[in-house]
């Protein structure tokens, strides 16, 4: 089972709507022995980085269950747009502290003349290692994004790439926990690929 965590920020219905049209059984829950019991842990996230995390700090015994089942019970997360970034160690988008997953700040894209910031819409993606996430990709692989800050690339945590003013992390891994700063549950076949995988690494 996947746990879809409800903490007040995402877009968790959607990402409920499509695990449910693929046959993967999931529960949108808060509820600490459910999360816990589960083989698999989403963080969506739509929306600003300290309010996140204000919604996390203040709902402390949610928070301890989902660091527990990161860094203690080492099953696999997938964090999804600012379910990723929150992941990081901070954001230039607030003052708040991030949950410290990966050692690297979220920036903000620069202005450019030619590209629109926000990041949005339909992009194509460069898969820069080989990891079970993407088993069944084409290489032509693209997905949706929306967003106007981002994952700066990192060699220890980069396993996909794309590109709006400069390259970006499109996804990251560090050992059991994965992020995507697109929207899987908007991605259509692409999306779905992404979280059959997720669901399959999760189940062993």
């Amino acid at each position: 089972m996947i746990s879809i965590v409800d903490y007040g920020v995402g877009n968790v219905g959607a990402i409920s709507n499509m695990l449910t049209f693929l046959r993967i059984e999931n529960k949108i829950t808060s509820h600490k022995d459910q999360i816990l019991e589960s083989n698999g842990m989403i963080l969506p996230g739509v929306g600003s980085f300290d309010k996140a995390m204000s919604k996390l700090n203040n709902q402390l015994a949610l928070l301890n269950t989902i660091k527990f089942f990161a860094e203690e019970s080492k099953k696999p997360v997938l964090g999804i747009c600012l379910g990723m970034q929150i992941m990081a160690k901070e954001s230039s988008e607030g003052i708040i502290p991030g949950l410290g997953w990966v050692n690297t700040q979220i920036c903000k894209f620069a202005n450019s003349y030619e590209v629109k910031i926000p990041n949005m819409g339909w992009r194509y993606v460069r898969l820069e290692k080989k990891d079970p996430l993407f088993d069944g990709l084409p290489f032509s692989s693209k997905f949706y994004f929306s967003h106007s800050y981002y994952m700066p690339l990192d060699q220890r945590y980069s396993i996909m790439t794309s590109e709006n003013v400069e390259k970006f992390s499109a996804a990251f891994k560090n050992e059991n926990i994965y992020g995507v700063q697109f929207h899987p549950e908007k991605s259509h076949a692409y999306g779905m690929k992404i979280l059959s995988n997720f669901a399959r690494i999760s189940n062993g």
